[in-house]
């Protein structure tokens, strides 16, 4: 997520829209000269995508330990599910894109959700049911879902802040089916077709675009980790602030 911090100059190679929100609080609210700022974008710590290999093993191990069959598509979403976004979509995906996608006539398919569910106003979620959807708790194991799926599906669409689970995503080869809220902050023009943007008030078109790119095994485009990589950003930074 971006600092708010207005202590760091400007840095042409990210440079931000005049609309970036983080750098229009700070001039507009704070009053900071808008030279003296530059919003640091969220960073990755991998530096490429796994290979083929890598991904079929991982995806060997989630099918033993979900018991998911070779030939079923494997679905993923995580996050902190009691919060009201996360929740939200995840009861969207389950009573409204599931079954869309079975209407448009794909099956071989399963819904893999992890995350924490521990207030008990969002008891409720453990009602959710459906023969594709499987919520698989609280796990370490995020790293193995995140390579090993077919897909990342976000259909979140408030809430603040970067949506880090993209971009973990994509750092992990993956193509990340979401929306243009939860799209925020991330540079597309480095993540080239993996990331792949449908609100979901359409979900036809949110199922279409689910169908349409699960099979999709191509890796995340070498400028995103380029572009995305912790030392390259920080490098960066901390130049533009010694030359405050």
């Amino acid at each position: 997520m971006s600092p708010r911090a207005p202590h760091t100059c400007l840095s042409p190679a990210h440079q931000q829209p005049e609309e970036q929100p983080d750098r229009r609080l700070a001039v507009e609210q704070w009053g900071v000269e808008r030279r003296k700022t530059h919003v640091v974008p969220f960073g990755i710590s991998r530096r490429r995508s796994p290979t083929e290999e890598e991904r079929a093993e991982a995806a060997n191990r989630i099918r033993a330990r979900y018991g998911i069959p070779s030939d079923c598509r494997i679905l993923y979403f995580c996050g902190t599910l009691d919060y009201e976004p996360n929740a939200r979509a995840l009861e969207w995906m389950v009573r409204e894109m599931l079954p869309e996608l079975r209407r448009q006539g794909h099956d071989g398919f399963r819904l893999i959700v992890t995350g924490r569910v521990r207030k008990p106003a969002y008891a409720w979620l453990a009602s959710l049911r459906d023969a594709d959807y499987h919520y698989a708790g609280e796990t370490d194991e995020v790293s193995d879902l995140m390579e090993g799926c077919n897909l990342f599906v976000n259909p979140v669409d408030t809430g603040g802040g970067i949506k880090v689970k993209n971009m973990e995503a994509l750092s992990f080869g993956t193509t990340v089916v979401t929306t243009g809220h939860s799209a925020t902050g991330i540079d597309r023009e480095f993540t080239g077709d993996k990331l792949v943007v449908v609100e979901r008030d359409d979900v036809s078109s949110f199922a279409r675009a689910v169908a349409g790119n699960w099979d999709r095994r191509d890796p995340t485009p070498a400028s995103f980790f380029e572009h995305a990589h912790w030392e390259g950003i920080v490098a960066e930074a901390s130049g533009r602030i010694g030359n405050c």
